[in-house]
């Protein structure tokens, strides 16, 4: 199956509510005998992120392809009540792939699906997007619950079995809805339900030291797909960082091996975690430059907390902490490890929707 990469996701979701009724009482989006069929068209499409800022966060960090790859036959963009009850209104169907083709921005892939059509209807209602989640959300799906199983040999980019899990919502109000006409419904921000930690040797170790190999002393073995405030968000973007985390502390593992980026770069993928007892720590192994034992660097550990400070941090979704180490050696030979920490937003997920 054909991969569709993409750097920032533009995805045109237009009709998908079309029989979201003001009245959601009384008319629903489930499909009636007598509903026609409108076309609905996704387009994704390789541009730039957009800013947004949270605690603790410097600066931003672009998705590459693999942070960014959705599996398009579990895509699924559905429509909720308004009400405060997230009551199920209905899913775009037979999403298909129609064409790609260069643009100024890069590639844009472009998708269609369906949803029945019964009148004319003004659109009340939110749409929650899901990428990558790995379990089919149906009308009686708890989303509150929603988890997504976590193994690490899924998740060894640029050879990975999956995509990161990701979530958005958009709520719109007061949007007319015609039959063969183009509806813009605006921008949808998707958030990924995991968190990047990158251990790196800083560059100028380069010739003289060798970062090994990295793992975490434990990780959580399943995440939630939604953040902690998805029921009453009406945008991606209003959720701020405390509602973002939600982590699902099950089944703890051991011993989570980093994987090599480039020489002296180590990266992993992990579900959120809460690190406020500072249990979550990165031991890692530096050489010589050609490869053996220093006697001083044996049991080197990156703490995940900031070094500033000394506060621990949780391992938050859609979030980026690099830990870069500098080695010192004073003329007496004795080494000493500094490590500098920075967290960055990790840039949204885009899905732009456009009907026609």
């Amino acid at each position: 199956m054909k991969k569709w990469l993409l750097h920032i996701i533009y995805l045109g979701v237009l009709a998908l509510i079309t029989s979201c009724n003001s009245n959601l009482d009384e008319d629903t989006l489930i499909p009636s005998d007598n509903a026609e069929k409108v076309s609905v068209t996704f387009t994704l499409a390789m541009d730039g992120t957009s800013p947004y800022g949270s605690r603790a966060v410097e600066s931003e960090e672009v998705g590459n392809s693999d942070e960014n790859y959705i599996d398009v036959s579990g895509l699924q963009v559905i429509a909720y009540s308004i009400d405060g009850n997230n009551t199920y209104l209905g899913e775009v169907k037979n999403i298909t792939a129609e064409r790609d083709w260069d643009s100024e921005s890069g590639h844009i892939y472009e998708f269609r699906g369906d949803m029945d059509y019964a009148n004319d209807r003004t659109l009340n209602c939110k749409f929650m997007v899901y990428a990558n989640c790995g379990t089919k959300v149906t009308e009686t799906t708890g989303l509150s619950n929603l988890s997504y199983s976590y193994s690490p040999s899924d998740f060894l980019f640029p050879n990975a079995n999956k995509g990161i899990p990701m979530w958005g919502v958009l709520q719109v109000t007061d949007i007319k809805l015609t039959l063969n006409s183009r509806t813009d419904l605006g921008t949808i921000y998707l958030l990924r339900a995991m968190a990047k930690v990158e251990v790196a040797l800083d560059d100028a170790m380069v010739g003289k030291f060798k970062l090994v190999n990295a793992a975490f002393n434990m990780y959580n073995q399943s995440g939630y797909c939604l953040p902690n405030e998805y029921a009453t968000a009406s945008g991606t973007k209003e959720i701020d960082i405390k509602g973002y985390f939600n982590a699902n502390a099950g089944n703890k593992g051991t011993n989570l091996a980093f994987t090599k980026y480039s020489d002296n770069h180590f990266i992993a993928y992990i579900p959120e975690y809460d690190n406020s007892t500072s249990e979550l720590e990165i031991p890692v192994t530096i050489t010589d430059a050609n490869g053996n034992t220093v006697e001083r660097l044996k049991d080197v550990t990156v703490k995940f907390q900031n070094y500033t400070d000394k506060t621990p941090f949780d391992a938050i979704r859609n979030h980026y902490y690099k830990y870069n180490i500098t080695i010192k050696e004073d003329p007496s030979g004795n080494i000493k490890t500094d490590i500098l920490t920075e967290v960055m937003k990790w840039g949204y997920v885009d899905v732009e929707s456009d009907y026609e």
